[in-house]
C-alpha cells in the first residue's frame, strides 16, 4: 500500500516538473487577412509521454478569451483513438481553428488570446485537476481599396438612422406631451424664432450625448463593462428620472404653474425662457430614450463600444443628430407645422392627455425600482412623492414674502430627499421568471453538450424594447408552442441590475446593450444573432432549422 502511494506521488511529481505551458504552441497559416474573412489557425497540444487527455469537452476545450474582434466559426479536432478501454489522444494533438475578423476591426495588428482548457490522465484513469491557459496570438488585419472607409460610413449611417428611429420608439413617446405642446405653441412663432428653439433641442441632446459619452469613456478607462443603457441601472437615476416625469404631469394637470412653451401661455415666456426650455426638452428626450435599443442601433453601438473615446463621441453625436433630425427639418421648413389646428379650448383636453402619459411612464419607472430596492425604500419613494407633492401646493397656495416662501419650500424638499437617501437599500430577494429558465453559462454548456437547441433572451425592466419583443413575440402561445415542440430550452438574463456575467456575454457578441437574442442551434458552438427588434417569423424560421440541424448531426455520426 505504501508503495503505490510512493509511486502515485512521483507520477504527479514528475508530470508536473515535465509539462508546462510550453506544450501548448499556436501557428497562423494565413497571418494577414482583410476584415470580414476568416483565418486559419492552428493550435498543437504536446501531451507527454505516459499521459492522456480524454475527448471529455468540459474538460478539453479552446475558447476566445475576447469575441468582440474576432469569433470562433469552426474548431476541427483529431479523431481520437481508443487508449486502453478509453477514448483519448497522445503526444502532440494538432487542433485547427477557423477564425473570423469581425466587419467592424480596422486595418493594424490585432492582438488576441486562446484559452485552452485540459486534463491529463494515465492510463489508470487517475487524472489532474483540469488546467486552463492563456496564450497569445496576433494577425495583420489590412484593408482591401476602400473597405474600411466604406465600413466607417455604414457604421456611421447606422448611428444616425437608428437615433432617427429612436423618435417612433416605445421609450421616446412620453415626451411626445412636452414636443407637442411645443410644436403647437410655435405654430404662431415667426420662422427665426421656430428655427432657434429646434436648434435648441438638437444642442440639449447633442450636449446630454456628449455628457453621456465621456462618462462612458471614464468609466471604460477604469476597467467597467458599460454599455447602452446603463444608467437605468442606478437606483438614484430612476428616483430622479421618476421625480422629474412625476412633477411635469402635475404641471400638465394645472397643479402648478410651470412655465414650459404650450403649457402657459406665451405673454408669460421670454425669448431667452424659451430657449432654455427647448434645451431642456432635448435632454429629456435623451434621458428617455436611453432605455430603447433600435434597429441598427445596437450595430453602431457595439462597435463604438470597442472603439477608442474619440470613436464614442463621434457615433454618440451621430445619434444625437438622428433623434433631433425631425426637429431641425421642421426649424428650416416651418411649413411643416401648418396642418396643426390653432391653439384652442382643444389643448387642455391634450394637454391632460400627456399628463396621464407621463403619469403612466412614472408607473413603469417605478415599477423597474422595485427590482432595484427593497420594499422600506420603495415606501420612502412614495413618501418622498407625496411630500414634494404637497411642497408645491404650498408654493402655490401661500401668501407670504417669496424669499420666505422659497426658504420653507427648500427645507421641506431638502428634508424629504435626505430622509430618503438614507432609507434606500439595495434589493436582495431574488425574483423568479415566468417563462423558461435563468441563463447561465454552466446551463448553456450542459444543453449545448446534450445536443438541445437553446434560445437565449437578455433583457432589462427598463427595456421598452425587449417588453414589446415579449409581450408581442417570445410569450406568446405560437412561439412557445414552437419552442415546446422542438425542444429548445428559453434561457432568460435580467440586466436590470448590473450583471458583470451578462455584460460580458453582451460585448462578445457585438452588441452594447439589450435586448439581445442568439439562438444555439444543436452542434453548433457559435449562435446566431438575432436584431434588436424581433417578429414571430424570424423566430420560426430558424427554429424550423432544428430538424435539418438533426438530421445532419445523424448522418455525421453515422459516418464517424
Amino acid at each position: 500500500m505504501g508503495k503505490k502511494i510512493f509511486f502515485l506521488i512521483m507520477f504527479f511529481f514528475l508530470a508536473i516538473i515535465s509539462y508546462s505551458n510550453d506544450s501548448v504552441v499556436i501557428e497562423s497559416s494565413q497571418p494577414t487577412v482583410k476584415p470580414g474573412e476568416n483565418f486559419q489557425l492552428k493550435v498543437f497540444l504536446d501531451v507527454p509521454e505516459g499521459l492522456i487527455q480524454t475527448t471529455d469537452n468540459e474538460f478539453f476545450f479552446i475558447k476566445l478569451q475576447d469575441s468582440s474582434k474576432v469569433v470562433i466559426k469552426k474548431i476541427d479536432y483529431p479523431e481520437p483513438v481508443m487508449i486502453g478501454d478509453k477514448l483519448g489522444y497522445q503526444g502532440k494533438i494538432p487542433i485547427t481553428l477557423q477564425i473570423n475578423v469581425l466587419n467592424h476591426v480596422s486595418s493594424g495588428i490585432l492582438q488576441s488570446q486562446l484559452m485552452v482548457g485540459y486534463q491529463l490522465c494515465n492510463e489508470d484513469g487517475l487524472c489532474f485537476a483540469p488546467e486552463e491557459t492563456l496564450n497569445s496570438f496576433s494577425i495583420n488585419v489590412t484593408a482591401a481599396g476602400g473597405f474600411i472607409t466604406f465600413n466607417w460610413l455604414l457604421i456611421l449611417l447606422f448611428a444616425f438612422l437608428g437615433g432617427l428611429i429612436l423618435n417612433v420608439m416605445p421609450c421616446v413617446l412620453p415626451v411626445l406631451s412636452i414636443k407637442a405642446m411645443s410644436l403647437i405653441h410655435y405654430k404662431d412663432k415667426n420662422k427665426r424664432m421656430i428655427l432657434l428653439n429646434s436648434l435648441a433641442y438638437s444642442a440639449g441632446i447633442a450636449a446630454f450625448f456628449l455628457v453621456l459619452s465621456i462618462l462612458i469613456i471614464i468609466l471604460k478607462s477604469g476597467g467597467e463593462l458599460i454599455g447602452w443603457g446603463f444608467q437605468f441601472q442606478n437606483a438614484y437615476y430612476i428616483i430622479g428620472l421618476l421625480t422629474l416625469l412625476f412633477v411635469f404631469s402635475l404641471a400638465l394637470f394645472d397643479f402648478f404653474i410651470l412655465p414650459i412653451p404650450g403649457i402657459v401661455v406665451s405673454s408669460q415666456l421670454k425669448e431667452k425662457n424659451e430657449l432654455l426650455y427647448s434645451f431642456f426638452t432635448g435632454i429629456l428626450t435623451v434621458l428617455l430614450a436611453t432605455p430603447c435599443s433600435a434597429p441598427l442601433l445596437g450595430s453602431a453601438l457595439g462597435f463604438a463600444f470597442s472603439q477608442s473615446g474619440l470613436t464614442i463621441m463621434l457615433i454618440f453625436q451621430l445619434i444625437g443628430l438622428g433623434l433631433s433630425f425631425p426637429f431641425i427639418l421642421i426649424g428650416f421648413f416651418p411649413n411643416i407645422i401648418s396642418k396643426i389646428p390653432k391653439p384652442g379650448k382643444w389643448m387642455d383636453t391634450f394637454k391632460n392627455l400627456m399628463g396621464f402619459l407621463l403619469l403612466g411612464t412614472a408607473i413603469w419607472l417605478y415599477s423597474v425600482l422595485l427590482k432595484q430596492v427593497n420594499t422600506t425604500s420603495s415606501i420612502f419613494v412614495l413618501t418622498w412623492l407625496l411630500l414634494l407633492t404637497f411642497a408645491l401646493w404650498l408654493y402655490q397656495k401661500l401668501k407670504i414674502l417669496k424669499p420666505v416662501k422659497l426658504l420653507l419650500i427648500l427645507v421641506l424638499i431638502l428634508s424629504g430627499g435626505f430622509s430618503l437617501l438614507k432609507n434606500l437599500s439595495p434589493q436582495t430577494r431574488q425574483e423568479t421568471i415566468q417563462y423558461g429558465e435563468v441563463f447561465s453559462p454552466e446551463l448553456l454548456k450542459q444543453y449545448q453538450a446534450d445536443q438541445i437547441p437553446v434560445f437565449i433572451d437578455f433583457y432589462a425592466d427598463w427595456c421598452l424594447t425587449c417588453k414589446t419583443n415579449e409581450k408581442l413575440v417570445l410569450f406568446t402561445d405560437e412561439i412557445q408552442s414552437a419552442f415546446t415542440n422542438k425542444n429548445v430550452k428559453l434561457l432568460r438574463g435580467d440586466f436590470t441590475n448590473n450583471d458583470p456575467i451578462i455584460a460580458n456575454w453582451i460585448q462578445n457578441h457585438g452588441r452594447a446593450g439589450v435586448p439581445v437574442y442568439l439562438f444555439y442551434l444543436p452542434g453548433e458552438k457559435e449562435p446566431i444573432l438575432l436584431p434588436e427588434i424581433i417578429t414571430k417569423e424570424m423566430v420560426l424560421k430558424q427554429v424550423a432549422k432544428i430538424d435539418t440541424e438533426k438530421k445532419e448531426i445523424i448522418i455525421n455520426d453515422l459516418f464517424d
